[in-house]
């Protein structure tokens, strides 16, 4: 599946693969601009970085593995409200893009 969109200047093509277990996210900036995505988790997902650019994404037992290509990643944190009147701290992974094109892979971890 892939959709096109714009955003601050920006022209994007996003491409989402689904295989077995596997999701794959590709952006691409139109002009090869650099560029940055917030991917942020729910605020019970716990991050950590096991490598350079891979990450395990944990919620209770569940568990995910991120490999990021394309550009340079870190964990931060952001304020996120999933009630109204409430919020909370949750991670956050910045993924800045080189060239204008960065990708995502996560999988199940056993």
């Amino acid at each position: 599946m892939a959709a096109e969109f714009r955003h601050e200047g920006h022209s994007f093509r996003r491409e989402v693969r689904v295989e077995g277990g596997c999701v794959q996210i590709q952006d691409v900036e139109s002009a090869q601009k650099d560029f940055t995505v917030h991917w942020t988790f729910h605020p019970e997902c716990e991050v950590k970085e096991v490598s350079a650019n891979v990450y395990w994404v944990t919620r209770g037992n569940l568990c995910r593995e991120i490999q990021v290509k394309g550009g340079r990643s870190e964990i931060g944190e952001r304020r996120v409200s999933a009630a109204y009147g409430h919020t909370e701290m949750a991670v956050v992974l910045r993924l800045n893009s080189q060239s204008g094109a960065a990708s995502l892979t996560i999988q199940r971890k056993p």
